[in-house]
């Protein structure tokens, strides 16, 4: 079953009061392109590794090494039954980022519908459950 799970790094902001299921959905800046693992290239506990060696500037300019409250994995196939596709995009040679094959991107732009906005928060939702349900595969202590 892990082979088809796509594992999601939550900001500690999405996991305060329960897994948020915003945490499993593109911001504007995201260009409607969710970030994820792919579980058959890496562990949850290498993913989760990696994303912390990840950077953002800050206010001053400097560097500040990316937050995860953990990884969750939901599954691949919930992703095909709303119409998200879900394409390898390996990370190689980014000044801030390490190389990560495993990288994988859940393209929500094809969601269809006029209200594309509350499609996108309930296939979040979706993504969410599925996430709660199998629960949070490292650190282990969230379990």
């Amino acid at each position: 079953m892990t082979e088809n799970l796509l594992y999601r790094q939550v900001h500690p902001t999405h996991y305060m009061n329960g897994l948020s299921s915003g945490a499993f959905r593109p911001t504007p800046s995201d260009q409607d392109q969710l970030s994820v693992d792919c579980s058959s290239l890496t562990t949850p506990q290498l993913a989760f590794e990696l994303h912390q060696k990840k950077t953002k500037e800050g206010p001053n300019g400097e560097r500040i090494p990316l937050e995860s409250a953990g990884t969750w994995g939901f599954s691949r196939y919930i992703c095909v039954e709303n119409g998200l596709i879900v394409k390898s995009d390996p990370i190689s040679g980014e000044e801030h980022q390490p190389d990560n094959q495993a990288h994988h991107l859940v393209d929500f732009s094809n969601i269809p519908g006029d209200l594309k906005k509350n499609k996108n928060r309930n296939v979040a939702k979706k993504l969410r459950n599925d996430a709660n349900s199998i629960g949070c595969l490292y650190p282990v202590e969230k379990l």
